[in-house]
Formats: structure tokens, C-alpha cells, sequence
């Protein structure tokens, strides 16, 4: 079972958006299965397998959400994010401008899912190398 350290480290060696892909495999191979990022709560999930989870909270990363959600502007903030051309802080602010209440990333079928306030799909993204 990870840890909540083994995931901040993960998290502190691979911020840039191009070390996405090597951030993924690193946190399969301490046993994290899916993790949902919750904009309005300010918070991440992570889930292993078995049922295990570990949650972490921060309440100065919590945003606003938009009640309507914006399809277009979330797959040009997606783009723009892939590219590089933004930090995780601002592709955060620019999901909750789109509408995107949290995401869920599934780790084995290598798919994001991108959701709003009602908890319903906006998105479905592959998870590539980038």
C-alpha cells in the first residue's frame, strides 16, 4: 500500500506537464489504481486496488466552479496544458472556468475523465506520452 509521502514525492520530482507520462508510471508502481483531483474541494483521492485510499487536502488550492460548463474552452485549456504553455495552477483555474468540477484518471485503462458539479463526463482524454 503507498503512502501519503510516497505520492508528495512523487508529485515534487515530476511537476512539469512533460513528465505526465513518467508521473503515471511511477505512481502505478507504488500500487495507485485511479485518483480523482477535486477542484472545489482542493483535494486528490488516490485508490489502490484493493480499497484502499489516501486523500490529500489542500483547502488553499480549492476553486470556484463555473455552473456551465464550456466543452470548447476545457479542450483548449487541455491543449494548451499538453503543449506545456501552462502550469498546473492555471490549467486548474481554466478547468473550473470550463465547468470541470474534478477528474478521475484511471491508471489502468490509461483514461481521463473530466467531470462537472453533477458528476457527469465532459471528457474522456487518453492518457499519452505527451
Amino acid at each position: 500500500m503507498f503512502t501519503k509521502e510516497n505520492i508528495l514525492d512523487i508529485g515534487s520530482e515530476s511537476g512539469a506537464t512533460a513528465d505526465y507520462p513518467s508521473r503515471v508510471e511511477r505512481l502505478k508502481q507504488i500500487g495507485v489504481h485511479q485518483y480523482i483531483h477535486n477542484l472545489f474541494k482542493g483535494s486528490t483521492t488516490y485508490f489502490s486496488k484493493d480499497g484502499g485510499l489516501i486523500e490529500i487536502e489542500d483547502a488553499e488550492k480549492s476553486l470556484s466552479i463555473n455552473g456551465i460548463s464550456s466543452i470548447d474552452h476545457l479542450k483548449q485549456a487541455l491543449k494548451l496544458h499538453k503543449r506545456g504553455e501552462t502550469d498546473f495552477e492555471t490549467f486548474c483555474q481554466q478547468m473550473a472556468i470550463s465547468g470541470v468540477a474534478s477528474w478521475l484518471v484511471d491508471l489502468e485503462e490509461m483514461e481521463i475523465y473530466y467531470k462537472d458539479n453533477m458528476d457527469d463526463v465532459l471528457l474522456e482524454d487518453k492518457i499519452d506520452n505527451r
